[in-house]
């Protein structure tokens, strides 16, 4: 019961996300692409792809920080 509703509250903290930083991050944890084939699939270069992760991460954390408490 509590890992459906933690999975719940991932995938809506995801989907808060901008389409920039949540399409890397389901290429990379969903699809278990790589920076180097996000990279080519998106056509930018492999540190923006570790770049929008983090920010994606960090983003995530946070709002994930906020609903828990």
């Amino acid at each position: 019961m509590l890992s459906y509703e933690l999975s719940g509250m991932i995938q809506a903290a995801a989907d808060r996300l901008g389409d920039k930083l949540k399409l890397p991050l389901y290429m990379y944890y969903t699809a278990e692409m790589s920076v180097d084939e996000i990279a080519s699939a998106l056509r930018i270069p492999p540190g923006t792809v570790k770049s929008r992760l983090f920010q994606a991460r960090k983003a995530m954390k946070k709002t994930l920080e906020v609903e828990v408490r």
